[in-house]
């Protein structure tokens, strides 16, 4: 009866700390989403074609970007032509509610995101807040500074 109880005893202890771990994990992920929300309204937006958005969440430096590998006149057109050269199951995976974020630096008012593997080749991006509103600046490894 000792021994039984001890099993119990330990099984319950297993099942809280698993339990408190995946609580662990849930919520840095919802920590996570909440504070990519930027890219991941970026993200939805390009999936979704939604060439306003895409426009709205970056700065002036990043839709000269843009226009520059769009080879386009118009942050529209470019955010519209790089959503249609995307194929439909990338863009589906771009709606996703969870891009799969690695991990998230901020230093004063510069906030670094990283993407895990996933669909879209563009992994990294750096935010400011402008206005009260926090923007895309740039993207791509070479614009890390942080981590």
């Amino acid at each position: 009866m000792r021994s039984l109880g001890r099993f119990l005893g330990g099984t319950v202890a297993i099942a809280a700390i698993a339990g408190l771990v995946l609580l662990g994990v849930r919520g840095c992920g919802a920590y996570l989403r909440a504070e990519a929300v930027t890219v991941i309204r970026y993200l939805h937006a390009l999936g979704a074609g939604d060439t306003a958005t895409v426009c709205d969440l970056v700065v002036e430096e990043a839709r000269v970007k843009l226009l520059r590998l769009a080879r386009a006149d118009s942050c529209e057109e470019a955010a519209a032509r790089l959503t249609a050269a995307l194929a439909p199951e990338v863009r589906a995976e771009l709606l996703r509610d969870d891009p799969g974020i690695y991990s998230i630096v901020v230093s004063g008012d510069r906030t670094e995101i990283s993407l895990g593997a996933g669909p879209f080749d563009v992994h990294d991006f750096v935010l400011y807040e402008r206005d009260g509103r926090e923007k895309i600046t740039d993207w791509g490894f070479e614009a890390r500074r942080l981590s």
